[in-house]
């Protein structure tokens, strides 16, 4: 068995992964940035 291949494997799935929790934490962010904005707009 070769463990070269289970390396690279893994890495490209650690990177993949980090990738979509970034992207889900930014669009959640930005969506709760705009929830807060509409409810001040509401509230004044």
């Amino acid at each position: 068995m070769n463990i070269i291949p289970v390396i690279t494997l893994f890495g490209g799935l650690t990177a993949f992964f980090t990738l979509a929790v970034t992207l889900s934490f930014a669009l959640g962010k930005s969506q709760a940035v705009e929830t807060q904005s509409d409810n001040q707009i509401a509230g004044s």
